[in-house]
């Protein structure tokens, strides 16, 4: 396993996010550990800087769905005004372009290092 550009290459070959890398400890004990990444409620169109962790975007898209969900019920401004933005977008038929976008955004982010 060596540092990479991109992360960590283990046999020369990149460990992508999404791929688990296995450790054996000498006890025969088999480890999983999943790169994560951190992205803001800010950075996924909210309004906060909140930050959810996760190995995919599904999996801080629903930390994100989650959140919204809490400041929706405390009747916060910011976070209302950032889901009538969403509201337009998903009116305006162009929430495929968005998501995509905010997927390549999180695929481009670092491993968060933990």
């Amino acid at each position: 396993m060596s540092p990479s550009a991109n992360g960590i290459t283990v046999n020369d070959a990149p460990l992508r996010l999404g791929t688990s890398l296995h450790i054996y400890l000498e006890t025969g004990e088999a480890l999983d550990f999943w790169p994560m990444k951190i992205i803001s409620c800010l950075e996924l169109g909210g309004a906060c800087s909140q930050a959810f962790r996760g190995s995919s975007f599904e999996e801080v898209a629903s930390q994100s769905q989650q959140h919204g969900a809490e400041m929706a019920a405390m009747a916060d401004q910011p976070h209302l005004d950032a889901m009538s933005e969403m509201m337009t977008i998903l009116e305006s038929g162009h929430v495929q372009e968005w998501m995509d976008a905010k997927m390549e955004f999180f695929a481009l982010l670092p491993d968060d290092g933990q």
